[in-house]
């Protein structure tokens, strides 16, 4: 069966040729009452585009990286939805998505683009030794996830970490909490990571502008699961603190420590209020259901791509070359 062709489309939609491939690049030059005629047209007709022409053609690979930090990423459920953001706007553009660990290295990745396997790439967390100079001197499309604050010259998409935690902390203070401990991530000598060090920083924030006083006993360190979260909650607890609430840098977390504070047949939230970070499916579930910052990873899968494709292909176009997503928090039961 032949290839159906653009200008086959173009004629079924009473458009132009130029038009029908405006819709099919995802171009916003196309109003949008053509555009619903164009797609309904390339439906009816089965139309799918030729990439290996069109990578010739624009002498592009049509194929981006998605560099991880952690191998061990990948087993936090919020990576698909991650993913799910930037493939919807990759497949329209008609772009694929490889995955790349870079191990402490960036050079296999830099090699990549410089031999055009790759038309960009996108990424996650970087630790923050990564040198200004490294990533902006290499001169190819990149965008990354919350790098560390002195990286420039690439596209970056932030949350603001430290505002949501902030908000959980007003939240608990205004609902007269006033012993308030955190249960972090790692300590930033293991995990010098944006996200990670940026949620410690908004609790800090937090308690200052409520004018609470953090004491070190206060704060202790897990590695982002439940049973790390139930094992610094059992911590918290035996110190003999008086405490009357837990804010949790995750879902999981908070999910540990609710589950070490029930144990003690403590009741959640009357004698200790839990906040987390995410919104995950348990969070909603989890009785009592968490309190807890909503994260929107698909919205910054989709962003980073969409900020990644403007910039392979309109290159000397950096708008919005910072972003930053806020990040609101979700009231429930448990606090």
């Amino acid at each position: 069966m032949a290839r159906v062709t653009l200008k086959q489309v173009a004629a079924q939609s009473g458009v132009s040729y130029q038009t029908v491939s405006e819709v099919v690049k995802g171009s916003d030059k196309v109003a949008p009452e053509t555009r619903k005629r164009v797609q309904a047209a390339l439906e009816t007709l089965d139309y799918h585009p030729n990439h290996a022409a069109r990578s010739m053609r624009l002498s592009k690979s049509m194929n981006i990286a998605y560099v991880v930090y952690r191998i061990e990423d990948f087993t936090d459920p919020a990576m698909g939805e991650n993913l799910s953001g930037m493939l919807e706007a990759l497949d329209t553009a008609g772009y694929s998505l490889t995955i790349e660990a870079h191990r402490g290295g960036l050079e296999r990745i830099r090699a990549s683009l410089g031999q055009g396997k790759i038309d960009g790439a996108i990424l996650a967390s970087l630790p923050h030794e990564i040198l200004p100079e490294t990533l902006s001197s290499w001169g190819h499309p990149l965008v990354a996830f919350d790098p560390p604050p002195h990286v420039g010259g690439i596209g970056v998409v932030r949350a603001d970490y430290r505002g949501g935690v902030v908000q959980a902390v007003q939240h608990l203070f205004e609902r007269g909490r006033r012993n308030i401990a955190f249960i972090g991530g790692p300590p930033d000598y293991e995990m010098p990571l944006w996200h990670n060090t940026e949620r410690h920083a908004g609790f800090e924030v937090g308690m200052g502008q409520v004018g609470l006083s953090i004491l070190p006993e206060q704060v202790v360190h897990a590695d982002y699961s439940v049973v790390g979260g139930r094992a610094a909650m059992c911590e918290l607890l035996e110190r003999g603190l008086s405490l009357d609430a837990v804010v949790c840098a995750s879902d999981r977390m908070a999910v540990g420590a609710a589950q070490e504070i029930k144990s003690r047949g403590l009741n959640i939230p009357r004698d200790l209020a839990v906040t987390g970070f995410n919104d995950s499916e348990f969070a909603q579930t989890f009785d009592p259901p968490l309190t807890t910052v909503h994260f929107p990873i698909r919205e910054m899968g989709l962003r980073a791509a969409e900020m990644l494709l403007e910039r392979i292909l309109n290159p000397d176009a950096l708008e919005r070359e910072h972003l930053v997503i806020s990040l609101p928090l979700i009231v429930r039961g448990s606090s």
